[in-house]
């Protein structure tokens, strides 16, 4: 009979506490400066724009009337604008409202990475993959940007789980 110690049940815990604190801590570099910069000219002051007009009563599901010059996107999923329309009602209008749920969903996405990596092989494939993931050249370039894309990718597993 193969019995578990109490002393290895501990370690193992203190040893997921450790994944989870490097995982944690991965997450909130995502918001290390966030409001430093201005919105860069194109996608985030796009995004702010759309996020802005989304306030306004009526304008909720369309920002068209409040487009400037006619510049509208409405190619991207509303999800993101509306989420940041919400912040925006929470926090305010700012540089780092504007990019905070961009970070938000870039530091659940490594959660999410790590649970995908821990479902198919272990735990140790989970925290390489997180971690791999959070400080690649491009992850760490973007860290402080207003995108949908880490909105988008934080909840692409969904979809397939769902199906």
């Amino acid at each position: 009979m193969n019995s578990i110690s109490p002393t290895t049940i501990q370690a193992e815990k203190q040893w997921d506490l450790f994944h989870v604190a490097i995982l944690l801590g991965a997450a909130l570099l995502r918001f290390v400066n966030l409001g430093f910069l201005d919105l860069q000219a194109w996608d985030e002051a796009l995004y702010s724009m759309r996020a802005q007009a989304a306030l306004y009563p009526g304008l909720w599901i369309d920002q068209t009337p409040l487009a400037i010059d006619g510049l509208y996107s409405s190619l991207h999923p509303p999800f993101y604008v509306w989420g940041t329309a919400l912040v925006y009602q929470l926090l305010g209008v700012s540089e780092f409202s504007s990019r905070f749920v961009s970070a938000l969903s870039a530091g659940v996405t490594i959660f999410v990475i790590y649970l995908i990596g821990k479902e198919l092989r272990s735990k140790q494939t989970g925290i390489i993959a997180a971690l791999l993931y959070s400080f690649t050249p491009l992850r760490v370039s973007i860290r402080g940007r207003a995108s949908s894309m880490p909105f988008l990718f934080c909840f692409s597993p969904f979809r397939y789980s769902l199906s």
